[in-house]
């Protein structure tokens, strides 16, 4: 286009006019330079948006798994006492209380899978994006450590799940029509041999030490590590302390 100008200018017998020619590649250039900053403000406008957007949907997550987390956690401590329980009852011989609504609910608990939150969509759509629009780059990595150290829990949680479904083959074993959904069984079918089911027994003490482990984990780095993050997202994103209250 430059050169189009300038031939254009000879053809027309203006090569004598430097000036005209000067002011004519100003005016392009300059044409060039707004266009460019233009797109570039644009890109800026749409990359704030999304930041806000995808940053409030972090948040919001990071605040609903902490609080799933919490409750889990307290779930988890009670059925370590209601397994502890049932082994007793086990031991002792207990019909009544093996029967009992407690101890079907427990059983119930054995076949089912541990329960943690970790939501990744915001920050999955963040990565996808580019990480780098956050600028200030401790929080960047506090946000990238925190999920994977999330990562890492949910990890070992498949391993206990793992361990959870040794104890399956058990449960229909020595429960007379267990229905799991209805946390529910008849009766059980002998408990002097279930009593000297060492591996039955064993099996569940495994379990109770997972339990403890994704406790303990969940205690001492999940829920404090995100509570953490909050703050953190709070402190360098001011409106989301406007939006949580």
């Amino acid at each position: 286009m430059i050169v189009k100008k300038i031939i254009d200018g000879l053809k027309s017998k203006r090569v004598l006019d430097l000036k005209h020619i000067i002011i004519e590649i100003a005016l392009i250039f300059t044409g060039i330079t707004l266009a460019a900053n233009y797109n570039e403000y644009q890109n800026d406008v749409q990359d704030e948006k999304f930041l806000k957007e995808i940053i409030t949907q972090i948040y919001t997550e990071v605040l609903e798994d902490q609080k799933f987390n919490i409750s889990s956690v307290g779930f988890q401590e009670k059925a370590i006492v209601n397994y502890q329980n049932f082994i007793k009852n086990i031991k002792e011989k207990n019909i009544v209380e093996i029967n009992s609504d407690e101890s079907k609910m427990t059983v119930s608990n054995m076949t089912d899978y541990l329960n943690n939150a970790n939501n990744t969509f915001g920050y999955n759509k963040l990565k996808e994006k580019n990480l780098n629009l956050i600028r200030n780059q401790k929080l960047k990595f506090q946000l990238s450590n925190y999920y994977e150290m999330m990562d890492k829990l949910m990890s070992d949680i498949k391993i206990y799940d793992e361990d959870k479904k040794e104890l399956k083959p058990f449960i229909f074993k020595y429960f007379k029509n267990y229905d799991y959904y209805n946390y529910n069984y008849d009766d059980f079918t002998n408990v002097d041999e279930m009593a000297k089911d060492d591996v039955f027994i064993n099996t569940i003490y495994y379990v109770i030490s997972d339990y403890k482990i994704n406790i303990d984990s969940f205690k001492q780095v999940g829920i404090p590590t995100s509570k953490k993050l909050v703050t953190a997202l709070e402190k360098e994103f001011k409106f989301l302390k406007d939006k949580n209250n």
